[in-house]
C-alpha cells in the first residue's frame, strides 16, 4: 500500500507532535520523581528510605526506559515514512525532511540511554548517604539517652 505526499506529511507532523508531547510529559514526571528521591520529601512530608528506593526502582527507572523506547520507536517510524510513499511522493526532499525529523527522537533515545545509568548511580548514592545519615542520627540519639 502506497500513500500520497500530503498524507505522509500529515503523518510526519502527527507522529512528531504526538511523540514529542508524550516525551516532554514523561520528562516532567521523571524530574518530579527524581526530586522526591533526592530531597526525600513529597508535599512537605518526609519519605521513608524504603519508599525512596521503591520509587527509584518502580517509578523512575521504568519511566526512563519507556521514554528511551518511545523515542527510539518514534525515530524509526519517522525514518520509515518515505518507504510508504508513492513513487511521485517519495521525493528526495521528503526523505531528507524525515531524516532530519528522525534525528530529534533518535538523539533523545541516545540521551536517555546515556543518562539513565549516570542518574541511577547518583540517585542510589543519595539514598545510601541518607541511610548513613539516618543511622548516625539514631546512634547520636541513643548515646544521648544513655
Amino acid at each position: 500500500m502506497q500513500i500520497d505526499h500530503l498524507t505522509l506529511v500529515l503523518a510526519l507532523l502527527g507522529a512528531f507532535w504526538t511523540g514529542t508531547s508524550a516525551v516532554f510529559t514523561g520528562m516532567d514526571a521523571i524530574a518530579k520523581t527524581r526530586d522526591k528521591i533526592v530531597t526525600g520529601r513529597a508535599d512537605d512530608e518526609a519519605l521513608a528510605l524504603s519508599y525512596r528506593r521503591h520509587m527509584l526502582l518502580f517509578d523512575w527507572l521504568p519511566l526512563k526506559l519507556a521514554l528511551a523506547s518511545v523515542s527510539l520507536v518514534l525515530g524509526v517510524t519517522i525514518s520509515l515514512l518515505p518507504r510508504l510513499a508513492t513513487p511521485a511522493a517519495a521525493t528526495g526532499l521528503f526523505t531528507i525532511i524525515c531524516r532530519i525529523a528522525a534525528f530529534v527522537p533518535f538523539a533523545g533515545a541516545l540521551t536517555f540511554m546515556i543518562t539513565t545509568p549516570i542518574e541511577w548511580r547518583m540517585l542510589s548514592r543519595r539514598i545510601g548517604s541518607a541511610h548513613r545519615d539516618e543511622k548516625e542520627v539514631a546512634k547520636a540519639n541513643d548515646e544521648k539517652k544513655a
